[in-house]
C-alpha cells in the first residue's frame, strides 16, 4: 500500500464524533513521515527525481524534522515532489495554516509568501492544499481546562475519536466514551499514549455556558476529589456544545460497590473507604466555600478513578465528585434571596425533603448534606453486608412509604398531611445497623452512624451540620481509625449474619 493510500485509510479511522470531520493524528505523522519513508516516497518516481534527490540529500531529514504536516498534505493531494521548492523557500509546519494569496501563491498568518505553488499548474491544486491542510491541524489538548472554539474559519477537527461505547442520555445532554489519540494530549500521567475521555454533549447553549462557568470556578479550587474538565468545546455557534472529562475506568460509586462486592471487608478496605469519604466531604466544604452547592449528589455522580486514569492518581484510586451541571454558584447567600431555586433535574431518591414539599423556597447549601447522608448510609450497609443489602433496602423504602407523592425509595416520607419525617424504613434500618457488633459505641462505624443520624438525615434544614463541621467530625473518626486498629474494627465477628430486612 502506498503512503498516499495509507494516509487516506487512516482518515477513515480518525473522525471526530462531534463534527464528523476527519484528521490525521500526530502519532501517525510521527510514524509515517520519517526520513527513510520520505526518501522512499521521493525516489519512487523516475530516475530524474532520484538524481535530484542525490543533489539534495538532506531533504528527507529536513522534511521529517520540520515539515511532516506539509509533506503529508502534499502526499494526500498527490503532489509530494512540491516539497522540494517549498522547503527551499523556508516553509515549515509552524507556518500552517496557510491562505491563498495572489497569482496562486500561499501566505502564512505572518504574511510570509511562498511562491512555488504558483507553478503547480492550476489554482485548483492550491485550493485543494488549503482545504486538506486542516486534516493535519487538529490541536493538542492539555490538562488546563482549555476553552476551544472552532468557528467556520477554523476547519480542523477536535482530536477525539468515538470509542464505540454506549452513550448515556441525561437531562439535556448525553455522555459517551471517546479517545484522544497519542500525540494530541499533554500534561496527563499517561502522556505519550492515547487517553480515554468522557464526551458530554449538551444541547442547550445556556446550560452549557452555566456548566462551563461552574467547572472553571471548581477547577480553581484544585481539589483532588472534585472533577477537573479537560476542555470545553464550541463547534460553530449553535452547532455543537461539548465538555471533555477524563474517563473513570472504575465507573461510578455504584459500579465500585458492584465490582468490589466480593472483596474481603478487611481493615485496609474500611480505612480506605473512610479516607475517601473524608475527601468527598472536604470537596463539598471547598464547593460550599465559594457559595456553591452541588444539588444532585448520588452514587452515579461520584466517579471512581483507578491508578493510571488521570494525573497523580495511584494506589487504590480515588473517589471524585462529578456532574456539576446542576450545581449553582450564588452571588448572595441563599437565606437572603427571596426567589426559589433554579437548580435543574435532581435525582428523587437522594433529594432532600425541601425539594418536594418546599419547592418555592431557596435551597441552602445544607441541601447537599441530606444527600451525602443518604450516600453515607448506603456505604455503611455495603461495608457491613453487600450490594444486595443496598438493593433490598431500596426496595423496602419503596414498599413502606406512606405518601404516594413522595419519590419512590426516598429517605423521607409524609405520614400525615403537613408532617414530613425520616422514612420509617430508614429508622428501622439504623436500628438494625446499631445492633451489628461492629457498630458498638466507641467504634468508627458506631460514630459514623451517629453522624448520619444526628447531623445529616434531619428534615429541618437548619439542624443539619455545615460541610466544614461534618469534615471536622469525620476527620476525627478517620484519625482515630488510623491510630487505633480496634477502633476501626473491633474484635467482633467479621461476618455477622445479614438481618432479614436486607434479604430478598
Amino acid at each position: 500500500m502506498s503512503l498516499h493510500e495509507q494516509l487516506w485509510s487512516y482518515l477513515e479511522r480518525y473522525k471526530c464524533p462531534l463534527s464528523g470531520k476527519e484528521f490525521l493524528p500526530l502519532g501517525i505523522l510521527e510514524e509515517k513521515i520519517t526520513s527513510d519513508i520520505v526518501k522512499k516516497e521521493l525516489c519512487g518516481d523516475g530516475w530524474e527525481k532520484q538524481l535530484t534527490l542525490l543533489r539534495y540529500p538532506s531533504l528527507p531529514q529536513k522534511v521529517s524534522q520540520d515539515a511532516k504536516k506539509v509533506f503529508a498534505i502534499l502526499v494526500l493531494i498527490g503532489n509530494p515532489w512540491a516539497i522540494k521548492r517549498l522547503i527551499r523557500e523556508g516553509l515549515t509546519d509552524r507556518h500552517l495554516p496557510l491562505r491563498q494569496g495572489g497569482s496562486g501563491f500561499l501566505e502564512s498568518s505572518d504574511n510570509t509568501t511562498f511562491k512555488s505553488p504558483g507553478a503547480w499548474g492550476t489554482d485548483a491544486t492550491v485550493k485543494l492544499f488549503i482545504d486538506k491542510q486542516w486534516l493535519v491541524l487538529a490541536p493538542v489538548l492539555d490538562s488546563t481546562g482549555q476553552d476551544i472554539k472552532l468557528s467556520d474559519k477554523c476547519k480542523c477537527a477536535l482530536p477525539i475519536c468515538d470509542a464505540n461505547h454506549r452513550a448515556i442520555d441525561g437531562f439535556s445532554s448525553k455522555v459517551r466514551k471517546g479517545i484522544i489519540p497519542a500525540g494530541h494530549q499533554k500534561g496527563f500521567k499517561v502522556e505519550g499514549t492515547s487517553l480515554d475521555i468522557a464526551i458530554k454533549e449538551i444541547t442547550d447553549k445556556d446550560i452549557f455556558l452555566l456548566e462551563k462557568k461552574n467547572l472553571n470556578d471548581i477547577r480553581r479550587l484544585q481539589h483532588r476529589h472534585l472533577i477537573k474538565h479537560i476542555a470545553t468545546c464550541q463547534i460553530r455557534d449553535g452547532y455543537c456544545y461539548a465538555i471533555l472529562f477524563p474517563w473513570a475506568s472504575g465507573g461510578n460509586l455504584s459500579n465500585f460497590w458492584t465490582h468490589k462486592d466480593s472483596t474481603e471487608r478487611a481493615p485496609d478496605l474500611f480505612l480506605w473507604c473512610f479516607q475517601q469519604l473524608l475527601g468527598l466531604v472536604d470537596a463539598l466544604k471547598a464547593l460550599h466555600s465559594i457559595n456553591c452547592r452541588h444539588g444532585d449528589l448520588k452514587p452515579e455522580n461520584i466517579l471512581y478513578f483507578k491508578e493510571g486514569d488521570y494525573l497523580d492518581i495511584g494506589g487504590e484510586g480515588v473517589l471524585v465528585i462529578a456532574d456539576v451541571g446542576v450545581s449553582k454558584v450564588h452571588v448572595d447567600r441563599t437565606v437572603s434571596r427571596p426567589m426559589g431555586t433554579n437548580t435543574h433535574a435532581t435525582t428523587p431518591s437522594y433529594e432532600a425533603p425541601e425539594a418536594q414539599f418546599d419547592k418555592d423556597a431557596a435551597r441552602a447549601r445544607r441541601y447537599d448534606m441530606w444527600s451525602i447522608g443518604c450516600i453515607f448510609l448506603e456505604f455503611a450497609i455495603w461495608l457491613l453486608y453487600d450490594l444486595d443489602a443496598i438493593k433490598n433496602f431500596r426496595k423496602w423504602r419503596e414498599e413502606s412509604r406512606c405518601d404516594p407523592i413522595t419519590p419512590k425509595a426516598s429517605f423521607y416520607d409524609r405520614p400525615t398531611e403537613g408532617i414530613v419525617d425520616v422514612q420509617p424504613a430508614v429508622r428501622k434500618m439504623m436500628y438494625q445497623l446499631r445492633n451489628n457488633s461492629r457498630c458498638q459505641n466507641g467504634t468508627a462505624l458506631g460514630d459514623f452512624l451517629d453522624l448520619i443520624e444526628n447531623d445529616l438525615l434531619l428534615v429541618e434544614v437548619s439542624r443539619r451540620c455545615h460541610a466544614a463541621e461534618l469534615y471536622n467530625k469525620l476527620k476525627k473518626i478517620v484519625q482515630d481509625a488510623e491510630e487505633n486498629a480496634s477502633y476501626l474494627l473491633n474484635d467482633a465477628d467479621s461476618h455477622p449474619p445479614t438481618p432479614l430486612i436486607f434479604v430478598d
